[in-house]
């Protein structure tokens, strides 16, 4: 509430003013309504995407064709939440998805498709069709 009611304060005359995602159900911010028309400021809000954009993701998710798994950086069991917190607020490096994992011991989703970038498992045995690097030759 308190950063909507500071861009209402902070945006020059005529400006916009753009509310993005959901602040919680009970959150009300003060609205300086004589500010807002003097001012000639627009508001406009968001909840970030459309339902037919909502669909389309889940499709592609749903269907393996994108993953999200490349963009978490991070994964801590619900009982190491005050260290997750920790990476949110310091970043060490990259960061990108923090999870709160509520089911830790959960195996992975069987109809996930493999990840292209994983490295290869040491024990498994060469593939003879492979190209093979040249020998260095003294």
């Amino acid at each position: 509430a308190g950063a909507v009611e500071r861009a209402l304060g902070l945006a020059r005359r005529g400006g916009r003013v753009v509310l993005i995602g959901l602040a919680g159900n009970d959150v009300k911010a003060a609205l300086p309504i004589d500010d807002v028309v003097n001012n000639d400021l627009r508001i406009s809000a968001s909840f970030a995407y459309t339902s037919a954009a909502w669909a389309e993701v889940t499709a592609l998710l749903s269907s393996g064709q994108i993953r999200l798994s490349p963009l978490v950086t991070h994964r801590f069991p619900l009982e190491a939440y005050e260290q997750a917190y920790q990476v949110l607020r310091e970043s060490f490096g990259p960061r990108g998805k923090v999870i709160l994992d509520v089911n830790p011991e959960a195996p992975e989703d069987p109809e996930a498709p493999e990840d292209p970038e994983a490295p290869e498992d040491p024990e498994a045995p060469e593939d003879p069709e492979a190209p093979q690097a040249p020998e260095s030759v003294p």
